[in-house]
């Protein structure tokens, strides 16, 4: 019971200050989903928050608690301690939707990717080869969304391996803007025009 009133705080509260939060002005420059904002020395690129994916799961997440917290009061334990550890989990992911978010920091220095609750991964401009764009090939998903993003902009590792940050965007010159504002922030030249992504 305490888990679903909890779940269901939680969402009120997310339900409350979320327009809040989408009403705050941002700062930078958007480029397809991406803001892009100056940080220090270098820029900084961030995925938007999706406020209304993310209420909606805390708001789902809470009346499943809720249905669990009636059927351990009616007797099933089995199944309401389930929709309520299920229904706590769907708040928490809701939240992080709403309110939370990836970010790159890029300059002459290093590279770094902070991911949910704050979790770094750290590589030096050194260790950075290039910036690329490519297109990769066309899914059948991609023919049924409208909002496909089918460019790319990665970075390649001096070693030649491709680093774990990927940016996907729907139009070619979104990405060649954003990957031209990450080889400037890093240091490195733009990425050349390119035909079709290569594998790997």
């Amino acid at each position: 019971m305490r888990a679903a009133c909890a779940a269901l705080l939680v969402a009120v509260g997310l339900l409350a200050f979320g327009p809040v939060a989408a009403a705050d002005p941002t700062e930078g420059e958007q480029i397809g989903r991406y803001r892009v904002t100056r940080s220090g020395d270098g820029i900084e690129v961030a995925v938007p928050r999706d406020h209304g994916l993310g209420l909606a799961l805390a708001a789902g997440g809470a009346a499943l608690g809720a249905l669990g917290a009636g059927l351990v009061a009616a007797g099933r334990r089995g199944a309401g301690i389930a929709a309520l550890v299920v229904g706590v989990g769907l708040v928490a992911m809701g939240t992080l939707a709403a309110f939370g978010t990836t970010r790159v920091r890029a300059s002459r220095a290093e590279l770094v990717r902070e991911g949910f609750g704050g979790r770094e991964q750290r590589w030096p401009r050194d260790a950075i080869a290039a910036v690329e764009v490519a297109r990769r090939g066309a899914s059948a998903e991609d023919f049924k969304r409208a909002s496909a993003r089918p460019w790319d902009v990665r970075l390649r590792a001096a070693d030649g391996r491709r680093l774990p940050v990927r940016f996907a965007l729907g139009s070619e010159a979104d990405a060649r803007a954003l990957a031209a504002a990450l080889a400037d922030a890093l240091g490195l030249p733009a990425p050349a025009r390119a035909g079709a992504a290569a594998e790997g």
